[in-house]
Protein backbone atom coordinates (compact mmCIF):
# COMPACT_ATOMS: atom_id res chain seq x y z
CA UNK A 1 0.00 0.00 0.00
CA UNK A 2 1.11 3.40 -0.75
CA UNK A 3 1.39 5.70 1.48
CA UNK A 4 0.09 8.82 2.50
CA UNK A 5 -3.61 8.39 1.66
CA UNK A 6 -6.22 11.14 1.71
CA UNK A 7 -9.49 10.23 2.42
CA UNK A 8 -12.22 12.83 2.10
CA UNK A 9 -15.16 12.21 5.25
CA UNK A 10 -18.85 13.70 4.73
CA UNK A 11 -21.73 13.41 7.34
CA UNK A 12 -23.51 10.03 6.84
CA UNK A 13 -27.26 9.92 6.02
CA UNK A 14 -27.38 6.26 7.82
CA UNK A 15 -25.95 7.57 10.81
CA UNK A 16 -27.77 10.49 11.57
CA UNK A 17 -30.96 8.59 10.70
CA UNK A 18 -30.53 5.72 13.14
CA UNK A 19 -29.78 8.84 16.01
CA UNK A 20 -32.27 10.48 15.38
CA UNK A 21 -34.25 7.50 15.58
CA UNK A 22 -33.16 6.76 18.76
CA UNK A 23 -33.14 9.71 20.22
CA UNK A 24 -36.99 10.05 19.38
CA UNK A 25 -37.80 6.36 20.89
CA UNK A 26 -36.07 7.75 23.87
CA UNK A 27 -38.11 10.63 24.01
CA UNK A 28 -40.94 8.61 23.39
CA UNK A 29 -39.79 6.26 25.93
CA UNK A 30 -39.59 8.73 29.03
CA UNK A 31 -42.85 10.66 28.15
CA UNK A 32 -44.80 7.32 28.59
CA UNK A 33 -43.19 6.37 31.57
CA UNK A 34 -45.14 6.72 34.84
CA UNK A 35 -42.19 9.27 36.84
CA UNK A 36 -42.43 12.40 38.88
CA UNK A 37 -42.87 15.63 36.65
CA UNK A 38 -39.58 16.92 37.32
CA UNK A 39 -37.61 14.09 36.52
CA UNK A 40 -39.59 13.61 33.45
CA UNK A 41 -38.44 16.92 32.39
CA UNK A 42 -35.23 16.29 33.44
CA UNK A 43 -34.88 12.85 31.72
CA UNK A 44 -36.28 14.95 28.22
CA UNK A 45 -33.92 17.63 28.98
CA UNK A 46 -30.72 15.37 28.89
CA UNK A 47 -31.99 13.53 25.65
CA UNK A 48 -32.23 17.04 24.01
CA UNK A 49 -29.08 18.22 25.26
CA UNK A 50 -27.33 15.19 23.69
CA UNK A 51 -29.34 15.60 20.24
CA UNK A 52 -28.06 18.72 20.28
CA UNK A 53 -24.59 17.74 20.66
CA UNK A 54 -25.13 14.98 18.18
CA UNK A 55 -25.72 17.68 15.62
CA UNK A 56 -23.11 19.69 16.32
CA UNK A 57 -20.84 16.38 15.95
CA UNK A 58 -22.54 15.61 12.37
CA UNK A 59 -22.78 19.44 11.26
CA UNK A 60 -20.34 21.62 13.04
CA UNK A 61 -17.23 23.07 12.83
CA UNK A 62 -15.11 20.17 14.64
CA UNK A 63 -16.62 17.81 12.18
CA UNK A 64 -13.40 15.53 10.81
CA UNK A 65 -13.29 16.18 7.14
CA UNK A 66 -10.29 14.69 5.82
CA UNK A 67 -7.66 11.90 7.16
CA UNK A 68 -4.59 10.96 5.52
CA UNK A 69 -2.80 7.75 6.70
CA UNK A 70 0.58 7.66 7.21
CA UNK A 71 3.00 5.34 8.43
CA UNK A 72 3.49 3.99 11.94
CA UNK A 73 -0.47 3.91 13.11
CA UNK A 74 -0.40 8.14 12.84
CA UNK A 75 -2.65 10.04 10.99
CA UNK A 76 -3.12 13.58 10.36
CA UNK A 77 -6.80 15.41 10.32
CA UNK A 78 -8.41 18.11 9.03
CA UNK A 79 -11.62 19.74 10.45
CA UNK A 80 -14.51 22.39 8.99
CA UNK A 81 -13.07 25.34 11.09
CA UNK A 82 -9.66 24.66 9.27
CA UNK A 83 -7.82 22.50 12.53
CA UNK A 84 -5.21 20.18 11.77
CA UNK A 85 -3.35 17.91 13.77
CA UNK A 86 -1.96 14.41 14.16
CA UNK A 87 -3.44 11.37 15.67
CA UNK A 88 -2.46 7.83 16.52
CA UNK A 89 -4.88 4.92 16.16
CA UNK A 90 -5.85 3.27 19.73
CA UNK A 91 -5.91 -0.56 19.79
CA UNK A 92 -9.60 -1.15 20.60
CA UNK A 93 -10.91 0.78 17.47
CA UNK A 94 -13.14 -1.47 15.18
CA UNK A 95 -12.68 -2.41 11.82
CA UNK A 96 -15.66 -4.20 10.10
CA UNK A 97 -17.38 -3.66 7.07
CA UNK A 98 -20.62 -2.15 8.27
CA UNK A 99 -19.17 0.51 11.09
CA UNK A 100 -16.22 1.57 11.31
CA UNK A 101 -14.75 3.00 15.10
CA UNK A 102 -11.52 4.98 15.06
CA UNK A 103 -10.48 5.70 18.51
CA UNK A 104 -8.27 8.54 17.85
CA UNK A 105 -5.53 9.48 20.74
CA UNK A 106 -3.80 12.79 20.81
CA UNK A 107 -1.81 13.40 24.03
CA UNK A 108 -4.04 11.92 26.51
CA UNK A 109 -7.19 12.28 24.45
CA UNK A 110 -9.23 10.14 22.60
CA UNK A 111 -11.89 10.97 19.87
CA UNK A 112 -14.09 8.71 18.63
CA UNK A 113 -14.36 8.75 15.18
CA UNK A 114 -17.42 6.95 13.72
CA UNK A 115 -17.89 5.99 10.19
CA UNK A 116 -20.52 4.07 8.14
CA UNK A 117 -19.71 2.80 4.48
CA UNK A 118 -22.01 6.05 3.26
CA UNK A 119 -19.27 8.62 5.08
CA UNK A 120 -16.79 8.32 2.29
CA UNK A 121 -16.11 7.23 -1.25
CA UNK A 122 -16.31 3.22 -1.65
CA UNK A 123 -12.82 2.42 -2.75
CA UNK A 124 -11.79 5.25 0.19
CA UNK A 125 -13.56 3.00 2.64
CA UNK A 126 -12.54 -0.01 1.40
CA UNK A 127 -8.33 1.41 1.64
CA UNK A 128 -9.29 2.82 5.41
CA UNK A 129 -10.32 -0.61 6.88
CA UNK A 130 -7.49 -2.03 5.16
CA UNK A 131 -4.52 0.61 6.84
CA UNK A 132 -6.62 -0.26 10.30
CA UNK A 133 -6.01 -3.77 9.83
CA UNK A 134 -2.63 -3.17 8.44
CA UNK A 135 -1.74 -0.88 11.27
CA UNK A 136 -3.39 -3.64 14.00
CA UNK A 137 -1.43 -6.58 12.84
CA UNK A 138 1.48 -4.74 13.07
CA UNK A 139 0.96 -3.54 16.90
Amino acid sequence: MQLPITVKLQASRNLVLLLVASHMGALLAVSVIELLVWIKLALLLLIVMSFWNCQKLWYGARRINFLTLRDEGVLDYSRVNGETGQASIHPQSTVTPPLTVILLRRERRLEALVLLPDALDQDDYRRLRLWLRWRSADN
